[in-house]
């Protein structure tokens, strides 16, 4: 009942942003939060293909796919537009420019990246994974075994994730400390060239 509003909704917002390129590449609010609304249209497509009656359901639901879509809804969606929420809102209360540029670009990077490795190999691990579970005359230990390289990947992932919030925490913490310009726009991050 809600895909049609919702997609409806997703698709207006992101016209409107496209239609001013240069200010979604200068705020930090906007780019978090196309990219979080980029992220639930990729859940929304993933999770209807994926789980159609005669796809691979029967593979991916007992598997680590559930969790690839776990972290694309919390992370690749509710987190990012949070974040861009933040990127928002700190500047205004406290009164201060964001300090850095590359620090901002850097969380963000590391952000989408670590989310989307972590979504594909959580896809990818939860389809071997739900071979090895298909194969009854198989112990049940071979086919978790098939999901550990991918484990191993995931926790890779993660640690972008963590380096990216280092990035962000280190930022946050500047900005709460005032050390920032004074200024009444802070959301813009225009050069001074």
């Amino acid at each position: 009942m809600l895909f049609v509003p919702a997609c409806a909704a997703a698709i207006n917002t992101m016209q409107t942003m496209l239609a001013e390129r240069e200010i979604v590449s200068q705020s930090p609010a906007l780019r978090f939060t196309m990219a979080g609304i980029v992220g639930l249209i990729v859940l929304a497509v993933s999770a209807v293909l994926l789980n159609l009656p005669g796809s691979t359901l029967r593979i991916t639901q007992f598997s680590l796919s559930g969790y690839g879509f776990d972290v694309l809804a919390l992370y690749g969606f509710f987190s990012l537009v949070m974040f861009g929420a933040t990127y928002f809102i700190v500047p205004r209360v406290t009164r201060r420019e964001w300090l850095s540029r590359r620090l901002i670009k850097m969380h963000f990077l590391f952000s989408v990246y670590g989310v989307v490795f972590v979504a594909l190999v959580a896809l990818f691990g939860g389809l071997q994974q739900g071979i090895g579970q298909e194969d009854w005359q198989l112990p049940w230990l071979i086919a978790a075994s098939r999901a550990f390289p991918y484990a191993v990947a995931m926790t890779f992932s993660w640690g972008l994730i963590l380096f990216s919030n280092v990035f962000f925490f280190l930022h946050l913490a500047l900005m709460w400390l005032r050390l920032g310009r004074r200024s009444s726009h802070p959301t813009l991050l225009v050069s001074s060239h």
